[in-house]
């Protein structure tokens, strides 16, 4: 269901972004054009998608389905109404094992090199195609600290100070706390303004949290 829900969030960021700003700004240095995978008829977008059998070895049993389709079946419900400004959007994906940082570079490269795409949905690693390459994304996955001029990381997910306090205060009237134990798990110190969002909100719910690693 989230991973459902993630991938309509992109098709609808996809109609936001490019169709109120398919402005072409080239960041200094930049790698790439901006207006790089844009033709009068077509915009091309970039899916560099997550290998999840090769995680396996690693204990990771994650299976979400054939990204490529679910993608692909969104920019055809698109491009069915007639596309982005008048142009259809086509789809360049290729597999990428995050754990290796090798295949993440050279999905990366190919995305921006080799097909020309003029955005990537949903890296991992955005910074290789922000930084490197100046070429935006939508809703990156591990953002690292950018500096300078880069290409921009575009994602409709809400403020978390904002949403968490109301995801909450529904799973709670649906009864999903109810006889459970609470415990909050993050796994970098970015995510910490995150944490005492949630302890915070768990509170004045009167739902005790047994832990917090």
């Amino acid at each position: 269901m989230g991973t459902r829900t993630s991938i309509w969030a992109a098709g609808a960021a996809l109609v936001t972004m490019l169709g109120s700003t398919l402005v072409f700004t080239p960041a200094a240095g930049a790698a790439s054009p901006a207006d790089q995978g844009v033709t009068a008829k077509t915009i091309a977008v970039g899916l560099p998608y997550v290998n999840f059998q090769a995680l396996k070895s690693l204990g990771v049993t994650i299976n979400d389905g054939n990204f490529p389709d679910a993608y692909q079946s969104v920019i055809a419900g698109i491009n069915a109404r007639g596309g982005i400004n008048g142009r259809k959007l086509v789809l360049s994906s290729v597999e990428m094992n995050p754990s290796v940082p090798a295949d993440a570079t050279s999905s990366c490269t190919q995305l921006t090199e080799d097909d020309h795409v003029f955005i990537s949905v949903s890296p991992v690693f955005p910074a290789c195609y922000q930084q490197t390459h100046d070429t935006s994304v939508i809703a990156g996955s591990l953002p690292e600290p950018l500096s300078g001029n880069v290409a921009p990381d575009f994602t409709l997910i809400p403020p978390s100070a904002n949403f968490d306090p109301i995801q909450f205060a529904a799973f709670k009237k649906a009864g999903y706390f109810k006889g459970k134990k609470v415990a909050l798990f993050y796994g970098a110190d970015s995510d910490a303004p995150e944490v005492k969002v949630d302890q915070t909100a768990l509170k004045k719910l009167g739902i005790p949290v047994a832990l917090t690693a």
